[in-house]
């Protein structure tokens, strides 16, 4: 426990740049600012940093919506930057899964790829997050592995306990009612058969719909039925006040909460049964995650499943039976006044953030050295990373002499980092070891040179295994390779393990990807490092060499790349790759003799003669990428960029990413620091 009180500054989520959103006041703001809470912290909040010290920050959900599209990217490339300067943690605060809402064909546009992925980046780069349900916290482990879950409470500072549960056995007219923001229309529309049979039938109802979508929506859709549709007031919407008059306009005998499955609503929390029952209104509960483990069947509510007769008779059943509605009201409302309010939970929140700052300090945590482009000062700053147990906080790369911590993710992972291995993906070349094996179930296509006998011939008595080489679903003779998959805004990743040194036309190579990708979609890289392998006598590419090659629309490699390639190729101790620091016999592969003759033959005959035509570090790699966006040649920006282990570094590139606000000059300085600092191994 901390001796002085915690100096708490939440960034809540606002449409205006100065309103909270409702979801900002039930997860943060009111837990955090209760009374209960006055003595163990400070609370701050708005939509910026204060410039006074504060001791962590909290981000809620998608923070700057009133920013919108790049503007909203580049506000979080610079908080991220700004926190790591000012040294604060950065905690956030997610209560639905805007991972994968709206990542199906045809959805809505909003929230999008930028906004899924500014969520992403925000759940990665975190010391913890708070959530709302086992569920959603099941989906941001995937990400990130410090999770607290804090299912809804009750402000019991803003709602007053309900002094009536008894209701009318015979009321003059039934009032039912649903709740809900614009986004739960399709929750509505999915008992929409049997609520507009359940009034249609019974001429005492009247049905009242607060919120949800515009009145036309509606309407359109009861017609002449008795509904009432009512909005909530202007000087209402924000939280305080919106309890207010919901406590004062609320009067129905029963409500229903519909919830329609998705990935999206099976991590939604049961906040509607608390609404309701703190208002002591019985209500009809979808039979869905959100809520089975909460309502008991005809004890603190009636749970429904998705038929359309279970819903009519539910319906019936609560409009005629008032003492089963008295009942639910009362032990709905006593259930939720009695264990769910904020007066027993709210130093819960507390408690995760203090768990969350003291993993964050142990030295145990200061492995992982992944970084992104998001500075838009001078240097470059630690980027999206995992929190937890074994993974903490990103390198602090000011200091380009210091050594950076180990990194504790596998190579999968690496690979693997934004990328949901649930959706349909590309590997090029996988050879005798696919990251994702059809064998698995995992649905990724494959592309290769060869089909697979071919490649299991040319691997047989290699010392592999080469059961483990599958079906190749494109084979590829020199087209570009959005023409030979014939697929276009397809795949949601695309995996390339040491492919992109050995292309002709790099732009165009990454062009194509970019074709074959979804908005937000992923191409994930494995890259040598030049310093560490059989490239080590070479230099390294710059841009113009890439520009070059682009602009001649080169299909085979040059001559003089062929005659470099062969006559400074060199092994050590026969190997042709090693770690950062080894020693040994370094020596040339092939003969000056051998170099030239091929330079010779290549130019008589014409043909395909594969090398290594372009030679990286992780930050040359970094400033070409960035250099290429720039110049609006590619539409991918660089995610995050895992430091060389080994003789190997891994980039995720996503299409449509935020672009990075990395200076150039930072970027070529650490190129060329990177270079000059590499050791040559000798005996």
């Amino acid at each position: 426990m901390l001796s002085k009180k915690l100096k708490v500054h939440v960034l809540f989520e606002s449409g205006d740049g100065r309103t909270p959103f409702g979801t900002s006041y039930i997860r943060l703001l009111r837990p955090l600012g209760h009374p209960s809470n006055a003595q163990r912290i400070e609370l701050s909040a708005g939509v910026e940093l204060p410039g006074e010290a504060i001791d962590v920050v909290i981000v809620d959900r998608l923070w700057r919506q009133d920013l919108g599209g790049e503007r909203q990217a580049d506000a979080q490339n610079a908080l991220f930057s700004e926190l790591e300067h000012r040294g604060i943690p950065l905690v956030y605060a997610l209560d639905d899964n805007l991972l994968d809402l709206n990542d199906e064909p045809g959805r809505a546009s909003w929230p999008g790829a930028l906004q899924r992925t500014i969520c992403r980046r925000f759940i990665q780069r975190a010391a913890g997050v708070i959530t709302s349900t086992p569920n959603l916290a099941k989906r941001i482990a995937k990400l990130n592995a410090n999770v607290a879950i804090l299912p809804n409470q009750i402000d019991d500072t803003l709602f007053r306990r309900p002094k009536r549960h008894a209701i009318p056995s015979k009321p003059e007219k039934l009032r039912f009612g649903y709740m809900g923001t614009f986004t739960h229309l399709e929750d509505l529309l999915s008992v929409i058969q049997p609520v507009r049979r359940f009034i249609s039938s019974n001429s005492d109802i009247e049905f009242e719909v607060v919120g949800v979508a515009d009145a036309s929506d509606v309407l359109s859709v009861f017609g002449t039925l008795p509904v009432r549709l009512s909005s909530v007031p202007h000087e209402s919407v924000e939280y305080p006040k919106f309890v207010e008059w919901m406590q004062k306009e609320i009067d129905w005998d029963f409500a229903i909460a519909p919830l329609s499955g998705s990935r999206f609503n099976d991590a939604k929390s049961d906040i509607k049964f608390l609404d309701y029952s703190a208002l002591g209104v019985p209500a009809i509960y979808s039979d869905v995650p959100a809520y089975k483990d909460t309502v008991r069947h005809e004890g603190n509510g009636l749970l429904v499943g998705t038929n359309y007769e279970d819903w009519t008779r539910a319906l019936e059943r609560m409009a005629q039976d008032a003492a089963m509605r008295s009942r639910i009201a009362l032990d709905c409302a006593n259930e939720v006044w009695d264990s769910r309010v904020l007066a027993t939970h709210a130093g819960k929140w507390v408690d995760a953030i203090e768990r969350f700052l003291a993993e964050n300090r142990s030295p145990e945590n200061l492995r992982f050295s992944a970084y992104n482009l998001v500075s838009s000062q001078t240097e470059r700053t630690p980027s999206d990373r995992r929190a937890g147990p074994a993974i903490g906080s990103a390198v602090n790369l000011r200091n380009t002499k210091k050594e950076r911590p180990s990194q504790q993710l596998n190579r999968q992972e690496k690979l693997l980092w934004h990328i949901d291995p649930r959706g349909i993906g590309l590997e090029i070349g996988p050879g005798y070891n696919p990251l994702l094996p059809k064998a698995q179930g995992y649905r990724v296509e494959t592309l290769d040179h060869a089909p697979a006998d071919e490649l299991r011939r040319k691997y047989k008595g290699m010392g592999v295994d080469t059961t483990l080489i599958e079906e190749v679903d494109f084979v590829w003779q020199g087209e570009p390779l959005d023409h030979l998959t014939g697929r276009r805004g397809y795949y949601d990743f695309v995996l390339a393990s040491h492919v992109i040194e050995h292309t002709t036309d790099l732009v165009s190579f990454v062009q194509q990807c970019e074709s074959m990708l979804k908005p937000g979609g992923v191409l994930s890289l494995a890259i040598p490092d030049c310093r560490y392998c059989f490239d080590i006598f070479r230099g390294v590419t710059t841009t113009g060499d890439v520009l070059q090659a682009f602009i001649e629309k080169r299909k085979r490699h040059t001559p003089g790349t062929i005659f470099d390639h062969v006559s400074l190729a060199a092994f050590l101790d026969g190997k042709p790759s090693w770690h950062r620091g080894a020693n040994g016999n370094l020596d040339f592969l092939h003969t000056f003799q051998q170099a030239e003759e091929l330079y010779e033959r290549v130019q008589r005959e014409p043909q395909y003669f594969d090398v290594h035509n372009w030679r990286f570090t992780p930050s040359s790699f970094s400033l070409i990428m960035s250099d290429l966006r720039s110049l609006n040649l590619i539409d991918c920006s660089e995610q995050i960029s895992f430091d060389t282990e080994g003789y190997e570094f891994i980039v995720n590139l996503a299409k449509g990413g935020a672009r990075g606000l990395a200076d150039r000059l930072v970027l070529a300085r650490r190129a060329r620091a990177e270079i000059s600092e590499s050791h040559v191994p000798a005996k």
